[in-house]
């Protein structure tokens, strides 16, 4: 039985510290799950189910939203489900804040996600990025992460 605090009858911070550690664990698992399984093909017919049209009652479904002050993956709709906004397909209704943390997943260093936050880069913007503007408006020098970008951005293009 877990350790608990005595004078609130709660657990103690080293069985909670066990615990977090063991849903981070899970969570990592859960990610690079649901990251092979989005690498499967879809047919073109499926698209529509998940982007639909602006406007659809299947659109007002909200994209995942991350959480102010949380260091790491998490995402406000990680407590309903595994999907962060590494896994999710960028589009054009996110918002800055969603294009930060997507970018953030991508691997770029905090200062790349401010420069995208400070130059208003929201979903619509995102997808109509160049490798130029990367390196030359936001700041991505990294080679390997400007194709990493770029390659991410054209497959959901291609949709």
């Amino acid at each position: 039985m877990a350790a608990m605090n005595s004078d609130q009858g709660r657990p103690s911070l080293d069985v909670q510290h066990e615990e977090l550690r063991a849903l981070q664990d899970e969570l990592a698992k859960l990610s690079a799950l649901l990251a092979d399984v989005q690498a499967l093909p879809i047919p073109r017919s499926s698209l529509s189910a998940i982007n639909p049209p602006p406007g659809t009652a299947s659109s007002k479904i909200s994209s995942p939203t991350p959480v102010a002050g949380v260091v790491g993956t998490a995402t406000a709709s990680d407590s309903q489900s595994s999907i962060s906004s590494d896994s999710a397909a960028p589009n054009s209704d996110w918002t800055v804040e969603m294009v930060a943390e997507w970018v953030r997943q991508k691997g770029a260093s905090e200062d790349i996600v401010k420069s995208f936050v400070e130059q208003e880069v929201d979903g619509t913007v995102l997808l109509s990025l160049s490798a130029d503007d990367l390196k030359n408006e936001l700041g991505v020098v990294s080679f390997g992460l400007r194709r990493k970008l770029i390659m991410a951005i054209e497959k959901v293009r291609a949709f």
